[in-house]
């Protein structure tokens, strides 16, 4: 009996050093951050980033995380206490551009996974692969690169690249100006 109870012991404590040992190797999502990601400014380098992985290849998943890291940068200055009104106003105006209101809506319909009751501007987001998609020479002969097509109630269409690149510009105006 005595036996067995040392045996559980033993097993007991072996089990709470794995627990332990584990525990210490866990980094939170947030710990992960410090140091890239304490600010807007962090916020606008992550978001030149995400743009710069587009350019590279188009991808619906990177545009989307360009999307709402776009839409939320205004979030960051708004809860920054060391910034003035002024900016805080800037970054709300910033989303009275129809550019601005198409990313809102990007970010509302696929993060909520359903269509906004009222959307501003989009309509729809079309994605299509293979032969003849997307930019020439970005992927092997005959496979395409991913083309997103981003359309507004008014059946506008815009490459969603191009729109990228224009909502990264008017960001970086804002910050860097």
């Amino acid at each position: 009996m005595a036996g067995s109870v040392q045996t559980g012991l033993q097993i007991s404590l072996g089990q709470d050093k794995q627990d332990k040992e584990r525990k210490e190797k866990e980094i939170t999502i947030m710990d992960s951050f410090k140091g890239k990601l304490e600010n807007y400014k962090d916020l606008f380098s992550k978001l030149k980033y995400e743009l710069n992985l587009l350019k590279k290849e188009v991808n619906s998943y990177i545009f989307f995380n360009f999307a709402v890291t776009a839409y939320h940068i205004k979030d960051w200055i708004k809860n920054d206490d060391s910034l003035g009104q002024d900016i805080k106003q800037k970054a709300n105006d910033i989303f009275k551009d129809d550019d601005f209101k198409l990313c809102q809506d990007i970010c509302d319909r696929y993060k909520h996974f359903k269509k906004k009751r009222n959307p501003t501007k989009l309509n729809e987001i079309k994605s299509k692969k293979g032969y003849g998609c997307g930019r020439y020479g970005k992927k092997e002969y005959g496979i395409g690169e991913e083309s997103i097509t981003v359309i507004t109630i008014g059946e506008e269409a815009f490459n969603g690249l191009d729109l990228a690149q224009k909502i990264y510009d008017k960001w970086k105006n804002l910050i860097e100006n």
